[in-house]
């Protein structure tokens, strides 16, 4: 009775509800449109995102491996890019990120040289371009390169991930000026390939996690605070572990790890105590030649997402999140290049997070723009509005929670009623 009374309330609208909606753009199958692709350096390897000339609008750097340069890519605002610039590098780039190293609020770009065994740090001017640029000792073969202030001074510093034939990653620490101290080498598992930086045990101090390609496995090793670090445990993983990403898949409060096996064709998810340590792999089934993992909320259901670049598959991969460190079956997305390096941002400043992906062999980066947006009336966040939504609103309503508040407001109420069949049938574009 009471039900029926709110639906009268609520006016005729409450009729689109019964006949539900098409699937949304938010199920993994429909999440991302065609990808454009735009010209990049000879062999590009890894790609980052940030805004290189402070307009608002993204950028995009890659590491071209076989031009010995970075191609800086500026946007446009709207997922697309203007011509590249090419900058030199050290030999053999592998990889690149983007962030402040000089405190000067410019965005700067380091590279990590895989052949000269060098990291190399250019400095941002703020219009795209750099005016100076560092070069320091990497160690042997670097191939992966993760940023934050391992030592609480309030620089950044360098943690280097290195791919020939060693067991050890490299750590330099940040004076403040875009330079860098001279390395300290910590030992790690076979070949530590790929570097990630969190907070693994919950103390507040960065630490470190790496995927060791040939001991299929994952290292961690517990930060102290000071930019050293406790002896490394690792972790098995199945074969060949190429890339590494940190989140909470399973919304307890501590990270988790979750690698690309690119020969045992599965994504290895750890999920963390909370102390530094992880509980054995859950290995989820995906195809061979992964090269990269990046882990978002790509769908907007508040639960953790992993994609994954697939070399020679012209495809990516998406595993949804359940919310419990447990994976729907994986969603094999065609994009119409082949994906190598994969970064995660905003591109058109729609409010869905977007992929940036390298195609080696093209000599080009493609651009995947996510169709999940923003929809306050998807209160179940799968991408429709239907009788889900509106069996989610009833169900709370007159109530003070989170679940069904499509206004935001604090309460489920009439206006929350009435925004849901607005919507019905007709979505939120």
């Amino acid at each position: 009775m009471r039900i029926a009374f709110i639906l009268a309330l609520a006016g005729a609208n409450a009729v689109a509800c019964a006949f539900g909606d098409e699937p949304g753009p938010c199920d993994p199958a429909g999440l991302f449109g065609p990808g454009e692709v735009f010209s990049a350096g000879e062999f590009p390897y890894a790609i980052a995102i940030g805004d290189l000339n402070g307009d608002g609008a993204p950028d995009l750097v890659t590491a071209d491996t076989f031009a010995d340069t970075a191609s800086v890519l500026l946007g446009n605002g709207d997922g697309t890019f203007q011509e590249r610039q090419d900058h030199p590098v050290g030999e053999l780039p592998f990889w690149v990120e983007i962030d402040d190293l000089d405190n000067d609020g410019k965005l700067d770009v380091v590279v990590a040289n895989y052949d000269s065994r060098t990291v190399m740090v250019m400095l941002g001017t703020g219009d795209g371009s750099f005016s100076t640029s560092h070069t320091f000792d990497g160690g042997g073969g670097p191939s992966s390169v993760a940023l934050q202030d391992l030592n609480g001074d309030g620089t950044l510093d360098l943690v280097v991930g290195n791919a020939n034939l060693g067991s050890s990653i490299s750590v330099l620490l940040g004076n403040g000026d875009g330079t860098f101290q001279t390395r300290q080498a910590f030992v790690a598992g076979d070949t530590p390939i790929s570097v990630a930086v969190a907070d693994l045990n919950g103390d507040g101090k960065p630490d470190i996690a790496t995927a060791n390609q040939y001991s299929n496995s994952v290292s961690v090793l517990i930060g102290i605070g000071d930019g050293s670090f406790l002896p490394h445990q690792e972790f098995a993983t199945d074969s060949f572990p190429v890339a590494i990403t940190v989140g909470d898949f399973n919304g307890d409060g501590a990270s988790d790890l979750a690698a690309a096996n690119r020969f045992g064709a599965t994504v290895s998810v750890l999920l963390g105590n909370g102390d530094g340590t992880f509980q054995s792999q859950i290995s989820n089934p995906f195809i061979a030649f992964s090269s990269a993992i990046v882990t978002a909320d790509f769908d907007r259901d508040g639960v953790l997402d992993i994609i994954t670049a697939n070399e020679i598959s012209d495809a990516i991969n998406v595993l949804r999140g359940v919310g419990d460190g447990t994976f729907e079956t994986r969603q094999r997305v065609l994009v119409g290049f082949d994906p190598y390096g994969i970064a995660v941002g905003d591109l058109n400043g729609d409010g869905a997070l977007d992929i940036a992906g390298t195609d080696r062999y093209a000599n080009s980066v493609g651009v995947l723009l996510n169709r999940c947006l923003p929809c306050p009336a998807d209160v179940t966040y799968d991408g429709s509005i239907d009788l889900a939504d509106l069996n989610l609103v009833l169900a709370n309503f007159g109530q003070a929670t989170g679940d069904g508040d499509a206004t935001g407001d604090g309460e489920v109420d009439l206006a929350d009623l009435n925004l849901v069949l607005g919507a019905c049938g007709v979505g939120c574009g």
